[in-house]
């Protein structure tokens, strides 16, 4: 009789609701730290173990810039939209939320560490060895990417262009928008908007020092960024383009969304120059140059 071995069931059986509310009791409930307090000279100090939950509202969240004005961690996942409800199915959004939230909070603690261990605060390794692979695993169950921007931890769809984007990126707030485009649900405005945007941020122009492939491309991405509401501002009402008449709302956005990996394309294929080159020289080599 053939059957799937215990380690294909084990993968198999992964469960996203089922894990994220295992997570939110083990975040709350499970004692993964130890607290030593000393009474005067007594060398031999007491200790009690605590959760995640007590060191974070304890120790770390009240200093820590990024939690706006919540005072406690409740409120904090309350205002995350990522409040977990361990009798109702989690939505995807909340899911993704929490997992955003709670890779905020690891941050915070790894970041934190050295001052843990001055208040006396250590770590059982099953912090290290079970909690945070569980969320790091749940992150990649639900096809999620994550960056640090501007010392915060940013989630996103898993995006193979994208990320190279982001490797060869270096302003933030350029970061922040590429992410804030594949992640966000926006209306045509907003997407029109952070289109313009990269427009100017990555010089989507012609540029003489293109090849051909990459020439073909940005000609294809201005003539929609030139002719869609995008860079230039388009005549409208009586004096509208035709063609724009057109064009519904929802082909609009294809045509957005169309530009934005038209964008990331252009980024990458300019960032290959650096390679013509060495490319060159080995082109040579083999015709005995």
């Amino acid at each position: 009789m053939e059957r799937k071995n215990i380690f294909q069931l084990i993968e198999e059986n992964y469960n996203i609701d089922d894990e994220i509310k295992k997570i939110n009791r083990l975040f709350e409930e499970q004692e993964y730290f130890v607290k030593k307090t000393f009474y005067g000279f007594d060398i031999s100090p007491s200790s009690e173990d605590v959760t995640f939950v007590f060191v974070l509202e304890n120790y770390l969240f009240s200093p820590w810039k990024r939690r706006g004005t919540c005072v406690d961690i409740e409120e904090y996942f309350k205002r995350c939209n990522a409040r977990i409800d361990p009798e109702n199915k989690v939505d995807e959004e909340t899911a993704t939320n929490y997992v955003e939230a709670m890779l905020n909070l690891i941050k915070l603690f790894r970041d934190n560490y050295p001052f843990l261990l001055k208040e006396a605060v250590d770590f059982y390794t099953d912090f290290e060895d079970v909690f945070c692979p569980l969320v790091e695993t749940l992150k990649k169950r639900l096809g999620l990417a994550e960056r640090v921007i501007d010392d915060a931890v940013i989630v996103y769809p898993e995006n193979a262009p994208l990320e190279q984007v982001l490797d060869v990126t270096t302003d933030q707030d350029a970061q922040w928008e590429l992410i804030r485009y594949c992640r966000e649900n926006m209306d045509l405005a907003e997407k029109r908007k952070s289109l313009a945007y990269f427009a100017t941020a990555f010089y989507i122009e012609e540029d003489k020092n293109d090849d051909q492939a990459t020439k073909l491309v940005v000609n294809k991405a201005t003539n929609i960024l030139n002719n869609l509401h995008i860079r230039h501002n388009n005549q409208t009402g009586k004096y509208e383009k035709e063609y724009l008449k057109d064009i519904s709302e929802e082909e609009a956005l294809s045509l957005c969304d169309l530009l934005y990996n038209q964008i990331l394309t252009i980024i990458l294929l300019r960032e290959q120059r650096k390679y013509d080159k060495v490319y060159k020289a080995f082109k040579d080599k083999q015709k005995g140059v």
